[in-house]
């Protein structure tokens, strides 16, 4: 597919509204934008279609969501992306999609420096990156006045560090105040992390509704923080399910923590999962 020409339609439009904007774009940004923009072009497989263009800078001034999965974007894309976002403020902006990419801490830290300038989201997507605690602190920081429900950061390299510092903004009642779905599944959280996370739960984090915390390195003593912070009435008033799967738990943790889900969050531990339609004493052990 070719890039997206200087002089398009969408292109010469979008210019036309920075001016009106006084926005300033440099040269860097301007590059960031060509790379990742296309022209419409016939189908590959169906030749009497015609496959849309995606012009990255019209996309982030006028839509609601922005899908760049899967696009080869690496530190610097995610960089020139947050500067982007940063000078343009985009009103309309409220869903991000960058899964599948190989953005690692200085990518996002970056684009926290541009997400940190909008004044609201709903979803905030990057599993399959390469965050690690660094990149993790400075999107918590970053994000937590937005009001997002999902955060998915799935599958991405940060451990105990940077879940403690998401703990830390989790712990504030002022922040992430419509946080329903939070997904930490598949990094490298252990004990400490978890104990952090449960540690938030009892004063923050009061919307969830789904917890993803499966496939990491939790075993019975971080088990036993969550157990604990459940018992006290962490999100077992808007819970539904809480993935736990997938841990180095012994038998004894798992039904301290299965003991303090029950009849309270759905909570899955192995085969099968929780099921909507179970009657409580049918959940997952």
């Amino acid at each position: 597919m070719l890039s997206r020409s200087s002089d398009s339609p969408a292109a010469e439009a979008a210019a036309a509204g920075r001016e009106r904007m006084g926005v300033e774009i440099d040269a860097e940004v301007k590059a960031y934008f060509a790379k990742h923009s296309t022209e419409a072009a016939p189908s590959e497989h169906f030749p009497l279609m015609e496959v849309p263009g995606y012009n990255v800078e019209e996309k982030i001034a006028t839509a609601e969501v922005f899908y760049q999965a899967e696009k080869g974007y690496a530190d610097d894309d995610a960089i020139q992306l947050g500067k982007a976002l940063a000078v343009m403020k985009p009103p309309t902006f409220k869903q991000l999609y960058l899964t599948k990419n190989s953005i690692g801490d200085k990518g996002a830290i970056g684009l926290a420096a541009g997400l940190k300038e909008l004044e609201s989201m709903e979803t905030i997507h990057l599993a399959d990156n390469q965050i690690g605690d660094e990149g993790m602190a400075a999107l918590a920081d970053a994000i937590k006045h937005l009001g997002c429900c999902t955060l998915v950061f799935t599958r991405n390299t940060f451990g105990d560090a940077g879940a403690a510092a998401l703990a830390k903004v989790l712990a504030d009642p002022d922040n992430f105040e419509n946080l329903e779905w939070l997904y930490l599944n598949e990094c490298n959280i252990s004990d400490a992390g978890a104990e952090a996370i449960a540690e938030a739960m009892l004063t923050g984090c009061k919307e969830i509704v789904r917890l993803g915390l499966q496939d990491n390195k939790i075993g019975d003593k971080g088990a036993a923080a969550l157990a604990a912070a459940i018992n006290k009435g962490a999100i077992a008033q808007t819970g539904e399910f809480f993935y736990f799967q997938g841990n180095p738990l012994s038998e004894a943790g798992k039904k301290k923590i299965a003991y303090a889900c029950k009849g309270k969050i759905r909570i899955h531990l192995g085969w099968p999962p929780p099921m909507g339609a179970l009657e409580p004493e049918d959940w997952d052990r």
